[in-house]
């Protein structure tokens, strides 16, 4: 009994000496641990977009004029821009240039009494080549002597009717007519007709073999990069096309398969996007698939063109020796018939 009352006591002595409970104490706001935001996702990186398209051959160059398989038309839209162009319904509009001169906008002045024509052009001033030099009425002019040099030229459609090429300012010049012409819209532009720079190609090499048909000096919605002979053409986006927000795909692959059975599997397949000009068999194969979308002319602008040479054969010069039987304007006629 005496024990229990000893352990009792000091067990109370204990309690009492014990040191004071103190009461926990808040953190001020300005001592309050920092609460993390939750972190997004960095938003992954877009990849570069790319169309590739499938052609049987390579291009003899970037110049529908000396060769029309359609191929150098092709690509010389990629990389080239024309005075006006023309859409896939057959409308003339403006490429390089403001607008279509006409007789309403007075750019196209009619003498009625000689049946002759004045037409003036003028250019946008916001395009440049892909060096930085800008385009001007001289490039126009430059390609318009180098087609029609009469050693080392060719004959194109509206020679026999143009009298001169006037420049008046380095984005305005006046096309003078010996009659009226009425395919003037497109005598600078159209499916074949590009505008080259004067300070990059040599005019001495002639225009059907000059370098830069085949190495273009960009003005147009792509710069060529690559051109590995019957494998590819690659084409990179020109970052400073004068359209804003043009071209909207990155880059574009011109691939060479000269197999018909291949580029109808890569169609099939999705490694192509694009196949030009299809059969009527091969057309009709495509269309039964869900992968393959075939497109159709939207009017029948399909033209058989033929462009006979009126002169001897070696000789470009209209005034020269005739041919022996293109030359003869009944030969012509009866072909008409």
């Amino acid at each position: 009994m005496i024990a229990f009352l000893i352990l009792s006591a000091l067990a109370g002595c204990s309690q009492q000496e014990s040191a004071p409970v103190e009461e926990p104490v808040e953190p001020t706001p300005e001592e309050s641990a920092p609460v993390e935001e939750p972190t997004e996702p960095a938003p992954e990186e877009e990849q570069p977009t790319t169309a590739v398209i499938i052609i049987p051959q390579d291009p003899l160059g970037f110049n529908g004029l000396v060769a029309d398989t359609g191929y150098e038309a092709m690509v010389g839209e990629l990389a080239l821009l024309a005075v006006s162009e023309i859409d896939p319904s057959g409308n003339v509009y403006p490429e390089l240039a403001e607008e279509i001169p006409t007789l309403e906008n007075g750019g196209v002045v009619f003498d009625e009494e000689n049946w002759t024509m004045d037409v003036t052009w003028e250019l946008r001033q916001d395009v440049f080549w892909a060096d930085g030099e800008q385009v001007t009425v001289d490039d126009v002019i430059f390609t318009w002597d180098a087609i029609t040099d009469p050693e080392m030229g060719i004959w194109v459609d509206g020679v026999d009717y143009t009298d001169s090429i006037e420049k008046v300012d380095d984005f305005t010049f006046i096309v003078h007519y010996n009659t009226v012409y009425t395919a003037y819209q497109t005598q600078f532009g159209g499916e074949n007709f590009n505008v080259y720079p004067e300070h990059y190609c040599d005019a001495s090499q002639g225009f059907t073999a000059w370098d830069c048909n085949r190495e273009p000096l960009s003005n147009g919605p792509y710069i060529l990069e690559e051109w590995v002979t019957g494998d590819h053409l690659s084409f990179r986006r020109n970052e400073n096309y004068f359209e804003e927000g043009k071209p909207s795909i990155d880059q574009v692959v011109v691939r060479i398969v000269p197999e018909q059975a291949v580029r109808k599997t890569m169609m099939l397949e999705g490694d192509a996007d694009m196949n030009m000009w299809l059969g009527e068999s091969e057309a009709a194969d495509l269309s039964g698939s869900d992968n393959v979308y075939v497109s159709f002319l939207p009017s029948e602008r399909w033209v058989f063109r033929l462009i006979p040479n009126l002169v001897r054969r070696g000789t470009v010069n209209p005034t020269g020796p005739p041919h022996p039987v293109l030359g003869d304007v009944h030969v012509r006629q009866a072909n008409c018939k």
